[in-house]
């Protein structure tokens, strides 16, 4: 079985300010086979390590003349170097509606934990989009063990 598995949402726009690497506050949870995720964090349950898959979704609109916008999964805290980071340049004149999802498959042992950071350098604070209920929240986690690997 591939358990634990997640999905939590932003179900409210959160506030990202420039040049700031900000933890996304998850708010509202979809499933969590074994309550393993709280205060904005998966953790590995004791007698649960082994490979994880996870999967991010961000919505952040109104990008544009070139800026950055960057997610990364940290683990433990610290930022990992496979799945770290995800860049995209909007084009000069352009005014873009981002929306992106990608995953990383991770080792974990107990007690690890992960979260997900996002920044930009849009020049002023900008929302990363929630949404009232799972079909229209453009920001998720989702995770879960792989069963048959180790």
């Amino acid at each position: 079985d591939n358990t634990p598995a997640f999905l939590v949402r932003l179900n409210a726009d959160q506030d990202i300010s420039h040049a700031t690497a900000t933890k996304i506050l998850f708010d509202s949870e979809e499933y969590d086979t074994d309550s393993a995720f709280a205060s904005n964090k998966f953790t590995v349950p004791t007698g649960k390590g082994g490979m994880y898959q996870f999967t991010t979704g961000i919505h952040l609109p109104y990008l544009d003349d070139g800026e950055r916008l960057a997610t990364d999964y940290r683990v433990n805290g610290t930022g990992i170097s496979r799945g770290r980071m995800f860049q995209w340049y909007a084009g000069a004149d352009n005014d873009d509606n981002m929306r992106w999802s990608y995953s990383v498959t991770l080792t974990l042992a107990a007690d690890d934990y992960v979260e997900v950071y996002v920044s930009h350098d849009e020049g002023a604070t900008r929302p990363i989009d929630g949404g009232s209920s799972q079909s229209n929240s453009h920001t998720f986690l989702s995770g879960f063990k792989i069963s048959g690997v180790s």
